[in-house]
């Protein structure tokens, strides 16, 4: 498949001097972030942000996406996300850097366009989730306020065990990231079986990396509105993340629940 370029190529490096730091637990982060993105996009139109999203099959990657991009609405919102439909801007920005080339931007749009329209019935209208895959399916986005295409933001993916065993490739993205999101599962989390020991570990690993990584998280308790009382899963992932958290000094981390469906159909 061409997409699986996307998990071998050489990723944009971060750069700190194009997008200065700021605190996500700001008010006005959103306000702040869309500035910078309208000052860069003033002298160059090549913005490509690499936003890594951890977890494991099943803990609502793409139900995260589709969920941004339908909710983010500019009516209501500094910064929306959109599906990209004419790639001219891609082939430019692909060719612009070194770093950029191999990304496959074009074919990922045109799959993410079409796979993100046929699942967001499914899920956005129809109240369901759709079913969860191991197959490697990067996908890229639109960076959009009022005025225009501010630049593009990408997420890449690479294979379930990938993330389930964190591979020197995995490890490549992370480390090269943006920002990233990492899902959790509450029900998972919660389990006393090996695997529930196994994803616990592997999730605190994961904020060592992005720690150590010097990247900005938002780590998102998903499948939130199945749980719409108190629930024990739940409640307890919320409480054991939050020490975990506030336990990486060095970790600019913000947790929070999220979803748009629940068990009432």
């Amino acid at each position: 498949m061409a997409n699986r370029k996307t998990a071998n190529a050489q990723l944009p490096q971060q750069s700190e001097g194009v997008f200065p730091k700021l605190d996500i637990d700001d008010s006005e982060f959103l306000d702040k972030i869309t500035e910078q993105l309208r000052k860069r996009h003033e002298t160059s139109k090549h913005v490509l942000l690499n936003i890594p999203i951890w977890g494991w099959t099943g803990d609502g990657k793409t139900c995260a996406l589709l969920t941004a991009v339908h909710f983010c609405d500019l009516a209501q919102h500094p910064l929306g996300f959109a599906l990209i439909t004419n790639t001219d801007q891609l082939v430019s920005l692909e060719s612009s850097a070194e770093d950029y080339k191999g990304l496959n931007l074009v074919g990922t749009a045109v799959s993410t366009t079409e796979r993100m329209r046929g699942l967001a019935e499914h899920f956005i209208d129809n109240n369901d989730w759709p079913p969860g895959t191991d197959e490697p399916s990067p996908y890229i986005l639109a960076i959009r306020n009022v005025t225009g295409t501010l630049g593009y933001v990408l997420f890449p993916d690479l294979k379930g065990g990938s993330y389930r065993e964190l591979d020197d490739a995995a490890r490549n993205v992370l480390q090269r990231a943006h920002a990233a999101a990492l899902l959790v599962n509450p029900e998972t989390y919660h389990k006393k079986t090996t695997d529930g020991k196994r994803y616990r570990d592997e999730i605190l690993a994961t904020l060592h990396e992005f720690s150590q990584a010097d990247v900005p998280v938002c780590v998102m308790i998903t499948k939130a509105d199945l749980y719409q009382s108190q629930d024990q899963a739940a409640d307890e992932t919320h409480k054991q993340l939050t020490m975990l958290i506030d336990q990486q000094r060095s970790l600019q981390a913000l947790l929070c629940r999220v979803s748009v469906i629940g068990s009432d159909k």
